[in-house]
């Protein structure tokens, strides 16, 4: 007797150069250094999960990456939707830019434990806090293909909101 075929994605991996400054944190965090001069050499690693911490060439990675992973939660986690909670134009929300990065770098760190508590503690105690966020404060105003500026800056016309760009 064969069933049905489970439509299960697996958590998008990040790509190396990403994988290789959490991995690098991660292996400090075991052991964290206790001289000053070493204490500033790991204060000045890039952190992922702040993505302003990061170079041009780890961004130029990282953000594909982050994409990656609000399609993954969108599609696995937050099922029978009409509208996702984390709405595509994510990168024009600064604050969705750095929640969304600490919680792809935290998941992909749960994906290492042996027991599945971490992946739990993960999405109840980071992700679905991080979606309350967002339902509260952008809701449905960022519909599919309809972005709007926070409402402090619609009618600013000093300086220029950026966009990510990947």
């Amino acid at each position: 007797m064969s069933g049905p075929p489970y439509a299960v994605e697996p958590f998008p991996l990040p790509p190396d150069i990403v994988r290789d400054a959490i991995t690098a944190l991660h292996v400090v965090s075991l052991r964290p250094p206790t001289d000053e001069l070493s204490l500033r050499q790991v204060a000045s690693l890039p952190r992922p999960w702040d993505p302003g911490t990061c170079g041009p060439d780890l961004q130029a990675e990282l953000w594909p990456w982050i994409g990656d992973v609000v399609g993954w939660i969108n599609h696995e986690l937050l099922w029978g939707l009409a509208t996702p909670v984390v709405p595509e134009c994510w990168p024009l929300h600064p604050h969705l830019c750095h929640d969304i990065a600490a919680v792809a770098c935290e998941r992909y760190l749960a994906g290492f434990a042996i027991t599945p508590r971490d992946i739990e503690d993960w999405r109840e105690l980071r992700l679905d806090p991080v979606l309350q966020r967002i339902r509260e404060q952008i809701g449905h105003r960022c519909a599919p293909g309809q972005h709007h500026e926070d409402p402090r800056y619609e009618s600013s016309t000093q300086g220029s909101r950026r966009a990510l760009e990947p």
